[in-house]
């Protein structure tokens, strides 16, 4: 039976309810009337005609793109094929939003209509947003979107439990929560999703007769593959519109950023240039495969592997106007942290980490931790942390991430990541996970017993990008609480503890 423990529990701060104001109510004023008289009737004078006055109609609402190689597809998800790459200053007019806002419907060079994802990292909106229309996606689900490969039935998963799990866990509340369910399918979800889920497919099982160009090193890609690129080299891969040195510069992908090869590849400047889908498939470009030496390589198949330490760093975003930092030096923050302790489980601030603990026995079949930083309510900010688990390789069931909008244990929003080389996003409330984005592979994921993963979250008011280790992968909309606080978890299943969770670094940034 296991031991009941006092846990610190955070005091919801009460807020002020705003009270309305009285507004005066407008009276009718009655119109004065000319009583008739007994005086000789006047010759009528002319009645000016009244001037029609023209209400403004708003201005159509338009998309700047603030970067090139965002894609445009044919349906509001990235399960839609691209049909046109657009550049950075492109305005398009907005003739629709998706269901839940994620995707816009714009009017494209050609007159045709398109969908662009309605992230505020990669479009700015002129105009009234407000008078957008709700658009229909396509009827049909497309049908040259790869199917993926099963996931192989022997990789550990995360099994779902429908109750809480109890657990002695120092956390700001005494309740635990429930694992969300694991279940990755054999297909993509036939209804479009409106945000762009990342359905990047695997390397096909038998790669085809490769071509190479001359002058150029023998070729690794070919169209369908998974590359990523090389960390010999540190420098960023160029991406361009064109395959040839000419194009223009689009965009750089970094060092152990993952892409799809689409087409190539096209030879010229005696180097082989490949056209890769890229950034959860909303960004595509041409990038060559190399020089004397490989600028990238195809990702060995199969189910996710630990990566080298070479990788293992953190990858914050370039620029970061600060509202709150922390990197623990020394053992010692000056924000508020929640601390504590019980029977199998610890909370503490050690030299350089905020570090979770669950001992051995914990109880149930999954024991999850969290602390929470206290005081610090934000809405639009973005947010990075730098975590870690003691054992994260496919042979083990363990799980970490970030808890953001929380409100207390009945209510918050979880993004997080899976030693399977998974991630999950999904709302906590009525006693429940509520799927936002199920749980979907990504090779951003760095597997491998404390190798640090960057977690990133930009959020613009009710919208959220996830960004795992500099690449994004998601995006999803939620308009459930208007603020929240930040929480650090961690959480495993009984035979794989005792273990330690530590977050190295974290900050939020102005967004």
């Amino acid at each position: 039976t296991p031991t009941a423990t006092d846990t610190p529990t955070d005091t919801p701060t009460a807020t002020d309810t705003p009270t309305p104001s009285p507004t005066d109510t407008p009276t009718d004023t009655p119109t004065a009337t000319d009583t008739p008289t007994r005086t000789p009737t006047r010759t009528p004078s002319l009645t000016p005609t009244p001037t029609i006055t023209h209400t403004p109609t708003p201005a159509t609402p338009a998309a700047r793109m603030l970067r090139g190689s965002i894609a445009a597809r044919l349906g509001p998800g990235a399960i839609y094929p691209a049909v046109l790459s657009l550049d950075a200053g492109d305005l398009l007019d907005i003739r629709g939003i998706s269901e839940d806002g994620a995707w816009y419907q714009v009017l494209l060079p050609d007159g045709t209509l398109g969908w662009i994802v309605a992230s505020a990292s990669l479009v700015s909106i002129a105009g009234n947003p407000d008078v957008i229309p709700v658009a229909p996606a396509p009827t049909n689900t497309p049908t040259d979107t790869p199917t993926p490969t099963p996931t192989p039935t022997n990789t550990p998963t995360d099994t779902p439990t429908p109750t809480p799990t109890p657990t002695n866990t120092p956390t700001d509340t005494p309740t635990p929560t429930p694992t969300p369910t694991q279940t990755p399918t054999d297909t993509p979800t036939p209804r479009p999703r409106p945000s762009p889920t990342r359905t990047l497919p695997p390397p096909p099982p038998i790669r085809p007769p490769l071509v190479s160009c001359p002058g150029a090193l023998p070729s690794q890609l070919f169209p369908g593959v998974e590359g990523f690129v090389r960390a010999e080299d540190p420098r960023p891969v160029n991406v361009r519109n064109r395959p040839t040195v000419n194009g223009r510069r689009i965009d750089q992908i970094q060092v152990g950023e993952r892409f799809i090869v689409l087409e190539g590849p096209v030879c010229a400047d005696g180097l082989a240039w490949f056209r890769i889908s890229y950034g959860g498939g909303v960004l595509e470009g041409w990038i060559a495969e190399g020089d004397e030496t490989y600028f990238v390589a195809p990702v060995e198949a199969g189910r996710p592997q630990a990566q080298p330490a070479l990788t293992a760093e953190r990858v914050l975003s370039p620029d970061c106007r600060v509202i709150l930092e922390d990197e623990f030096t020394g053992g010692r923050s000056f924000n508020d942290w929640f601390i504590g302790a019980g029977n199998r489980s610890v909370a503490e601030i050690v030299p350089d980490a905020y570090q979770l603990r669950i001992g051995t026995g914990a109880g149930g079949s999954e024991s999850t931790t969290w602390g929470s930083l206290r005081g610090f309510f934000f809405r639009s900010a973005r947010v990075e942390a730098v975590v870690r688990a003691q054992h994260f390789t496919p042979d083990v069931s363990v799980r970490t991430g970030i808890w953001l909008r929380y409100q207390d244990e009945n209510g918050f929003l979880t993004f997080m990541i899976s030693s399977t080389g998974q991630y999950y996003i999904a709302r906590w409330s009525d006693g429940r996970y509520n799927d936002l984005v199920r749980w979907s592979p990504s090779r951003a994921i760095r597997l491998g017993d404390g190798v640090p993963n960057t977690l990133r979250v930009d959020i613009s008011e009710d919208t959220f990008d996830f960004y795992i280790n500099g690449e994004y992968v998601n995006t999803v909309v939620d308009r459930t609480w208007p603020e929240g606080r930040f929480v650090f978890f961690g959480s495993a299943a009984a035979e794989d503890t005792p273990i330690s969770f530590n977050m190295d670094y974290m900050r939020i940034c102005q967004n």
